[in-house]
């Protein structure tokens, strides 16, 4: 009986060994530093403006890769990496000059991690595009 006593009393005592922190809270408004909530409005907005990125990139990323198989073939001729970074920069500047503020975008909250994952995508599709047409030969 005496053992059953001793169960109780260390379940009920913290053990010495363990240094248990405080479960952090969900932010709240009222304190400084804290993120407010997003409006759905907000939200979708975010959204849209997510889904324009990529689906720009994709279709970017996809006429280039048609453009350098009809213009290049298999680069034999020039240096498929200088191919591949006028292919960079050529759709930097269409995307952040033309298209993006044509479809209404606010470009001061784009960031440099963003524009590097917009480029990405480009030149993901870019290559897979032009190996895709390589390989098939389709045109």
């Amino acid at each position: 009986m005496s053992k059953n006593v001793k169960k109780e009393d260390s379940k009920s005592e913290k053990p010495e060994h363990v240094d248990a922190e405080p479960v952090a809270q969900m932010p709240d408004a009222s304190k400084p530093g804290a993120k407010p909530e997003k409006t759905p409005e907000e939200k979708k907005r975010m959204y849209y403006e997510n889904l324009t990125k990529t689906l720009v990139a994709t279709f970017f990323g996809i006429v280039c890769g048609v453009i350098c198989y009809v213009a290049f073939g298999t680069a034999e001729e020039v240096f498929w990496a200088f191919v591949l970074i006028v292919v960079l920069v050529v759709t930097y500047y269409l995307q952040r000059r033309l298209i993006f503020p044509l479809v209404k975008l606010d470009m001061k909250s784009i960031t440099g991690k963003e524009w590097i994952g917009i480029q990405f995508l480009v030149l993901l599709y870019c290559l897979v595009t032009w190996t895709i047409l390589l390989n098939v030969q389709i045109l």
